[in-house]
Parts: structure tokens; sequence; C-alpha cells
């Protein structure tokens, strides 16, 4: 890291179309988050080895026990603009009323439409231990994960 300040961190997803393919596998960018003005506030910047992505990162609500509310704002070339923002529950179910103030919070504060957001079904998870397959998308670009591609073909070998 180039600042002593900053820290790595890690985006973990499964792919949309995973469950159609017979290996669980995840996609892992990296970055870095670097304290910016007041609390819960910093600067991301996301590795994909081609042009690194940079934007606003934000804890905006929290009470530290069972939710979390963190937001991203990334500008493209200096006229795209795209925000995303997660309620994180440390349960796999979340209390409807508290659910419907958070996502209210969003919707007014953030002006984010109700109707562009959606819950994520957790119901089929794999353990990241569990994946066949793990791509990392870091400042090598996803040279760092070719070495899996020899397993795929491997195994796409043994498929009849």
């Amino acid at each position: 890291m180039e600042d002593k300040q900053s820290f790595e961190v890690e985006e973990v997803r499964r792919p949309p179309y995973s469950d159609v393919i017979p290996l669980d596998f995840a996609i892992t960018n990296t970055g870095s988050l670097t304290p910016k003005g007041g609390s819960g506030k910093y600067t991301v910047r996301w590795n994909n080895g081609i042009i690194p992505f940079t934007g606003t990162y934000a804890v905006p609500n929290t009470d530290y026990d069972n939710f979390a509310i963190d937001i991203e704002c990334q500008e493209f070339f200096g006229f795209l603009r795209r925000i995303s923002a997660t309620i994180l529950s440390r349960n796999p179910e979340m209390d409807d009323a508290k659910l419907g103030e958070l996502l209210d919070e969003l919707s007014t504060q953030f002006e984010i439409p109700r109707n562009r957001m959606n819950a994520v079904d957790q119901t089929n998870c794999v353990e990241m231990e569990a994946n066949d397959f793990r791509f990392i998308v870091d400042e090598n670009g996803i040279r760092s994960a070719l070495k899996d591609l020899k397993k795929i073909e491997y195994l796409s070998k043994l498929s009849p």
C-alpha cells in the first residue's frame, strides 16, 4: 500500500449465471480504502489491471451490532456516475420494520429509487473454502487468476 492509513479490501461475488455452471466459483475484486475527511468516509480504489476505478465509500449508518449501510459512488470519465448501496445484517433475517426504515433512509437521503433496490438471495451461498475456483482481479488484472484456467480445461475434458 502506498499510504500507511490505507487498508486492503476485497469484494467477493458469485456471478449471476453461476447457478447454471457445474463449478462453484467466486470473483474477488481487490482494492484499498483510504480515510477521507470525517468518520466513516473513505476513498475507494478498485484495481483491475487496466483502469483502476476510484470513488467514495461511506458507512452512513450502523449500530455496530446488527446492521450497517454502506454506500459507494463512482464516476467514470468525468460524466458517468454509479452509486450502489448495501444494507448489511449480521443475521440472515432482518426485522421488517427495521429493514423498511433503512430502505427509506437510502431512498430519501441518497435518492436511490426504491424500485432499483433488491434483496440478495443468500439461501444457496457457498463458503469460500468450498469454491472450486476463485478468480482474483487485482492490480495485475485477471492474469493472477489464469493459473486456474488449466484446472477448468482439465475438468471440461472429464465431463461427457
